[in-house]
């Protein structure tokens, strides 16, 4: 990402699309996009489903009367990410949308925080040492 800004100059890059989800929250890069002004697209913010078997998100969708989808959409969301989850179903579609006035309380956020395992999905054998 530096050696990006490097060549095309600060504030050129609107976004960086990253993988974030519950389980690989990638802070440090995307700190490191606040810091250079960079927008963070956050790529599979449903870990491909794994949100969905998830018993705190459960706990605090119930809570809310939604589902684990929602909670990790809202979660995005109120980190000031934005997302574009994929899903050919209206009823699906129609959730995404809806997961965007859900507001978390603090310590909702906090909890789900505390699912954090560095759990990288999108790393093929041609992928860069991601976290150096």
């Amino acid at each position: 990402m530096d050696e990006a800004i490097s060549i095309l100059g600060k504030g050129e890059i609107l976004t960086n699309q990253i993988e974030v989800h519950p389980f690989l929250q990638n802070h440090r890069l995307v700190e490191h996009c606040e810091q250079q002004g960079i927008q963070v697209t956050a790529f599979m913010p449903l870990a491909v489903g794994k949100v969905m078997d998830n018993p705190t998100l459960q706990k605090i969708a119930d809570a809310h009367g939604v589902t684990p989808a929602q909670i990790a959409l809202a979660w995005v969301k109120q980190r000031n990410m934005v997302t574009i989850p994929s899903s050919t179903k209206a009823r699906n579609i129609q959730s995404n949308i809806a997961a965007l006035d859900l507001v978390l309380s603090d310590s909702e956020m906090a909890d789900i925080a505390m699912l954090d395992r560095q759990e990288r999905i999108a790393n093929p054998d041609f992928a860069p040492a991601w976290d150096e």
